[in-house]
């Protein structure tokens, strides 16, 4: 599929303007709805051209759907273009991928560490939630002026397995082809010996750790083992060395769990404080949260308008809202009683402290 000459044609009413990056598995496009450029958005379309691997795409995108978090750019709408391949369509940020970044300036540990931290802290969300990323490179982690990130395109996710009508070999050999397809630098060791194999935990924790390494290093990481990030990087601190060479263990069970993890110790190096590494805390089940119940539309249909029902939607379950309700509830009852108690204790002093009335003397009965 050409894609340099789709720039300055239409797709379903989408103009596109300029190619943002070509990936193993889609194309990104800067894009404007008509003529008026009244709505801006990116327009990612599929190039592969397998019908189960196209529509395993289209699920796994919607993966960010599924959870809400500020950092986590949602699909809003979907369709086909004339030759029949899916295309999604993402609001527009403005941002610069940290590949982008990189290549212009130095990045100091401080803003790494910022950066992790923010990424972390939304990939703790979306696996408390069942879900991984599984294709996390620094050119789906965009950077905003302020400094804040913006995570998208994701990848294959453990909910979406096989599962569906048709044959399950079929979605196996589907999802194994996405999954080869989709291997790079900045893909966990395991998964690059395997291609087939789900996207895990461990996995995007070495892929956060990747990036890290790349934006100090400016090149993607080559060997394992804290001998090389002491030659790569003589200048880090013990803290954020001891991290990054956790995470980039090539043993999925040598390094942090999940984000969740990892983020902990991320915190404590940000305040001057030594990481504890295999002592971090467990990660948070997956499925501890509840995911918004919103299902793949169809084809060519928004969903603009089920984001703007969820939008104000508690990510807690049914039981852990009433529980916070009975628990306010209770909290406001006691300062009412805590306030009645303390009211009637000054008046009974204050009443107890006036001095009592002299009864009237006889003389001045007589006058």
């Amino acid at each position: 599929m050409g894609e340099i000459p789709l720039v300055g044609t239409k797709i379903r009413g989408w103009r596109l303007v300029r190619l943002l990056g070509v990936g193993p598995v889609s194309a990104a496009y800067e894009a404007y709805f008509g003529d008026d450029d009244a709505e801006h958005a990116v327009l990612k379309l599929c190039t592969v051209h397998e019908k189960d691997a196209q529509s395993l795409f289209l699920r796994a995108v919607y993966a960010a759907n599924r959870f809400r978090h500020p950092r986590v750019v949602p699909i809003t709408q979907d369709g086909t273009d004339e030759r029949g391949a899916p295309f999604v369509i993402r609001p527009w940020v403005d941002a610069r991928s940290l590949a982008e970044t990189v290549a212009e300036r130095d990045m100091t540990e401080k803003e790494v560490l910022r950066i992790a931290e923010q990424l972390l802290d939304a990939l703790e969300m979306a696996h408390a939630h069942g879900i991984t990323h599984g294709a996390l490179t620094p050119h789906n982690l965009l950077l905003t002026p302020q400094g804040s990130i913006r995570l998208c395109d994701f990848a294959m996710t453990p909910s979406i397995g096989v599962a569906g009508p048709g044959n399950r070999a079929t979605h196996a050999a589907a999802r194994d082809r996405l999954a080869e397809l989709r291997t790079g630098p900045f893909t966990a060791p395991e998964r690059m010996s395997w291609p087939g194999s789900r996207a895990t935990e461990p996995g995007d924790v070495w892929s956060v750790g990747a990036c890290m390494y790349f934006a100090l290093c400016k090149r993607s990481p080559k060997g394992e083992g804290n001998a090389d990030l002491l030659r790569d990087l003589p200048r880090l601190s013990k803290a954020t060395l001891a991290i990054l060479n956790h995470a980039l263990n090539a043993e999925p069970k040598e390094r942090y769990e999940s984000a969740y993890a990892m983020l902990g110790d991320v915190r404590r190096a940000m305040s001057g404080q030594r990481p504890k590494l295999s002592l971090a805390e467990k990660p948070i089940p997956s499925g501890g949260y509840r995911a918004l119940t919103m299902l793949t539309p169809p084809l060519g249909q928004s969903v603009g308008a089920a984001l703007s029902r969820i939008g104000s939607a508690p990510i807690t379950n049914e039981d852990q809202r009433n529980q916070q309700w009975r628990g306010n509830a209770a909290l406001i009852l006691a300062i009412v009683a805590l306030v009645g108690v303390a009211t009637f204790v000054m008046v009974r002093e204050k009443l107890s402290d006036e001095p009592p009335h002299a009864p009237p003397s006889p003389a001045s009965e007589t006058h």
